[in-house]
């Protein structure tokens, strides 16, 4: 398989150690990934499902679209 960056194998390692160095000091990067898993999770279970939204209010799907419920 031909790669397509312009980088090296070392110089993607060096990268992605260089990033994860950064996410860990910066504590709302270092968070993100769980966060965006536990978001997933959320939708899915709600604004993902058939049976949630036939079932809720107009005024909660709204809040729940907004991020404020």
């Amino acid at each position: 398989m031909e790669n397509l960056f312009l980088l090296s194998d070392d110089q993607l390692r060096i990268l992605l150690d260089g990033y994860s160095a950064w996410c860990e000091k910066n504590e709302g990067e270092r968070n993100y990934a769980d966060d965006q898993e536990q978001r997933s999770k959320e939708l899915r279970q709600t604004l993902l499902n058939k049976e949630y939204l036939s079932k809720v209010s107009d005024a909660e799907w709204a809040k729940k679209i907004f991020g404020k419920g």
